[in-house]
């Protein structure tokens, strides 16, 4: 069993991946407990920030000011500091190197010997037994051992083994979209949801008879996210309109609710509890793993919040009951861990940019689906100690047939189910006067691409937006308002996201990816010159003034995200808002003066205007539901957001002087609306809207 590493009074054990400082157990986030892992493990030289970054962050999108952020938390949390530095060094321009002296250096020694044979054992790696060999080479199998250890702290793909679905199937040809899936543990019992009648319901077929679907609900409360009970006679779900858990008998009958909160049930192996995460989205800062029995009485938690940091979803009980599967983290940055019921010791599985389902086989394996940037449509299988709870081996992808996976995958003890979805992310437009529809909305752009993050240029003419193509970074594209061929802004090299027009039209500012980080750069519409501006800081999701000499963006300060401004050319940033709630995504007023943002407020998010110049976000929304703003009317008061209420997404306005709120559109069923553009003329918005279809296969499990 690996040795602990001490230095003063902190001890990092990597066996349970914790870090402690006088006994007591540091809150730090997983990728923060990586970083330090790291650091120890090269010691000896400086780290830079591009290995970290990859180390990190593989195949994920993030600003320069993550990793600065890891750092300073790691430094509070340590009682180091940046001026002074005891643990964590600063090199500047390179990277951070780890700084103290280990109480024990032997016993660091003895530690990374004990991990490279855990490694060398679990990977089946034959030991090198001949002693002139060990001779020669051993200052360097010492050195590569020290790296393959520390790299076995977290599952790697290094080595896995590809298995294929035997005989897939599919289940459902709905017109719709089916999504959800969940087997009973034996696999005979499948229920999903369905938007097929207009609005989410739950569908049941039984697969011992002839596989007819019944629909279980028909209350158009959009109920998705179901959850056969272990003997097959209830199903749990939850209910976007009225909230909560819900329960039905699979026979049918009047559902009724559990408890007010919570998403994704799943009951425990003897049907006695549902266990649930309290939130419904990744977007909130802390959640926890909740239980309760099915008759709403003895609601306890079972995670502590913070402990993993982030949002705690897909809770899953192990088949004897032993362990609870969940995953914890944020938007494109999250972590499988297991617990153990008593004790609660915390077991890191696996870091993936998105997780789409956790179930365990009959032996007790854990098993999940991920999609990522790079590669989705990936279940993976992960042997356990079972007397332990230890990861055994390398894990096992099996790849899943159709078009990827981008909705939830459901595991029985030995087969699983999952969406074969298709996306279509195109560009809208809605025109209008006076504020109003004056007409349906029609595509813009007809493509399998996403086409996304609309921007209309000065005069309103033109709308630069960004494609994103598979295997290629996004590119900034344009259009002609009324419609058209959309053709890239720089044939040559259109790279870059987050496009915005400067005055006059002629140039675009965009963001753009190198080989040192990110950066601003301007995009001559005319010439085709690209021209770096300055490196990217802290600047999340920038949005530019409308004289094109400031940026407006949000940046997490002790864990809330905050507002702020910086000279687009470079200079020192300033925070405007001081919020205990996350205040983010601003966008500019047309005449500058003012900045609409998102307001958390628990699960739901509301449209806040300021001041550009600072002070408080006055709140302009209200009730249940996500508003998500992202421009204004040329009056510079009518402000456009896309706004989600009860699992369905539309386009709306809000007054900022008087609050009142217009639907502009009135689209049922699933898919999504997002950044909507208001044109400088008045006469149209334009926005991404994507429209998601897809059925349900099944297969068992190799």
């Amino acid at each position: 069993m690996p040795s602990v590493f001490r230095f003063g009074d902190v001890e990092v054990d990597p066996a349970c991946f914790s870090v402690a400082r006088a006994g007591r157990r540091l809150p730090l986030e997983p990728k923060a407990v990586t970083l330090l892992l790291l650091l120890l493990e090269h010691r000896h030289r400086v780290v830079t920030k591009d290995e970290i970054v990859e180390h990190l962050w593989k195949d994920t999108f993030v600003t320069p000011n993550a990793l600065t952020r890891l750092v300073a938390q790691l430094r509070r949390e340590l009682g180091d500091a940046a001026h002074e530095a005891s643990v964590i060094q600063t090199v500047h321009r390179r990277g951070y190197r780890f700084v103290a002296t280990l109480n024990d250096e032997a016993a660091a020694s003895r530690t990374e010997n004990h991990l490279a044979a855990d490694v060398e054992r679990k990977a089946g790696i034959r030991p090198l037994r001949t002693s002139w060999v060990r001779a020669a080479g051993a200052a360097a199998i010492a050195a590569c051992l020290v790296w393959v250890a520390v790299r076995a702290m977290r599952p790697s793909v290094e080595g896995v083994v590809w298995n294929r679905l035997p005989s897939p199937e599919q289940v459902t040809a709905s017109l719709g979209l089916d999504s959800d899936p969940t087997l009973s543990p034996d696999g005979q019992l499948l229920a999903w949801s369905s938007d097929q009648s207009g609005q989410s319901e739950i569908y049941l077929q039984d697969r011992r008879t002839a596989g007819v679907e019944r629909q279980i609900t028909q209350d158009g409360r959009q109920n998705v996210e179901p959850a056969v009970s272990p003997d097959g006679s209830w199903i749990a779900y939850r209910s976007r309109v009225s909230g909560g858990i819900w329960m039905v008998p699979t026979a049918g009958g009047t559902p009724r609710q559990v408890v007010a909160f919570g998403a994704r049930p799943a009951w425990s192996p003897d049907g006695r509890r549902l266990v649930f995460g309290s939130s419904e989205t990744l977007m909130a800062g802390q959640s926890r793993i909740w239980s309760i029995a099915p008759d709403g009485s003895a609601l306890r938690p079972l995670t502590e919040a913070s402990r993993p940091a982030g949002v705690h979803l897909w809770p899953r009980w192990s088949p004897d009951g032993r362990r609870l599967a969940f995953v914890a983290g944020g938007v494109g940055d999250q972590t499988l861990w297991l617990q153990e019921t008593e004790g609660r010791r915390l077991t890191r599985v696996r870091d993936a940019h998105a997780f789409a389902g956790v179930g365990f086989s009959g032996s007790g394996d854990v098993l999940w689906a991920e999609g990522s940037q790079g590669a989705p449509g990936r279940v993976w299988r992960q042997q356990l100690d079972q007397a332990t709870g230890s990861t055994a081996g390398a894990p096992v992808i099996i790849p899943t047939p159709g078009d990827g996976i981008r909705t939830a995958v459901g595991f029985g003890h030995d087969s699983l189910a999952w969406v074969a979805t298709r996306v279509a992310m195109n560009l809208w437009s809605l025109p209008i006067t006076a504020g109003a529809p004056a007409g349906d909305a029609r595509p813009l752009t007809r493509t399998t691409y996403r086409n996304s993050f609309p921007m209309f240029s000065p005069d309103g003419s033109r709308i630069a937006f960004q494609r994103k193509r598979p295997g290629m970074d996004a590119e900034v594209w344009t259009i002609p308002a009324d419609g058209g061929t959309p053709t890239p802004l720089v044939p040559a090299n259109s790279q870059g996201f987050f496009p915005h027009w400067l005055p006059g039209g002629e140039r675009v500012l965009a963001v753009e990816r190198t080989t040192r980080g990110l950066q601003f750069a301007y995009l001559d519409v005319r010439s085709g010159r690209r021209d770096a501006v300055r490196a990217i800081d802290r600047e999340q999701h920038p949005r530019l003034s409308p004289d094109g000499r400031r940026v407006a963006f949000h940046s997490p300060v002790g864990g809330v995200l905050q507002v702020f401004v910086a000279p687009v050319t470079g200079g020192a940033s300033t925070q405007l808002t001081f919020s205990p709630n996350d205040t983010a995504y601003p966008s500019w007023s047309p005449d500058g003066r003012h900045l609409a943002v998102e307001i958390r407020s628990g699960e739901d998010v509301h449209v806040g205007v300021m001041s550009a110049s600072g002070g408080p976000a006055r709140q302009i929304t209200s009730g249940r539901g996500l508003n998500w703003p992202h421009s204004w009317a040329p009056d510079n008061d009518r402000i456009a957001f896309a706004g989600e209420r009860g699992g369905t997404w539309n386009l709306y306005s809000v007054s900022a002087s008087t609050g009142e709120v217009r639907q502009l559109t009135a689209w049922a069923g699933n898919g999504y609306l997002r950044y909507p553009a208001w044109s400088p003329r008045d006469t149209s918005i334009v926005f991404e809207r994507a429209e998601v279809r897809g059925n349900i296969w099944t297969a068992r499990l190799p």
